[in-house]
């Protein structure tokens, strides 16, 4: 048969009487527990706020990228800018315009008129407005399959 021996408990005589720490004891007020209380929720709602902004951001970031394939999609099928390095970019901030911004080149004044009628045309129906920065460059022999 095994005995298990355990060690003798001393009474706690705790600090001695008239030291710094002798009447010092912790507990957790209802104020302590409130502030732990209000930090946990606040720092809950930063993290909900953070990622519904994050969400938002990618939904727009989605949106801008459908819309920048159409519009590509698009410039591409009209027969006087096939072919041309023209390329649409599409940004939407959380408020305003989007931006639709055109970089390339095309071949004439007529061509760029074409453009700006494929624009408006593939932007008339969408609820958001849009601003539109043609940076394209006028250059006569920029040549493409219609050329």
């Amino acid at each position: 048969m095994l005995t298990l021996v355990f060690p003798l408990r001393l009474p706690h005589t705790g600090t001695p009487a008239g030291s710094a720490t002798a009447n010092f004891s912790f507990t957790w007020s209802p104020m302590l527990v409130g502030i732990g209380i209000v930090a946990v929720v606040v720092v809950g709602l930063l993290v909900a706020w953070g990622v519904r902004a994050l969400e938002a951001q990618r939904e727009r970031d989605e949106e801008a990228s459908r819309l920048q394939a159409a519009i590509a999609a698009l410039i591409q099928a009209n027969p006087r800018l096939q072919g041309l390095p023209i390329q649409p970019t599409v940004q939407i901030p959380r408020k305003g315009p989007a931006t639709l911004t055109l970089t390339g080149q095309v071949r004439s004044t007529e061509a760029r008129e074409a453009l700006r009628r494929v624009l408006e045309r593939s932007t008339a129906g969408l609820p958001r407005r849009f601003t539109v920065d043609d940076r394209t460059a006028i250059v006569p022999s920029a040549r493409g399959a219609a050329g």
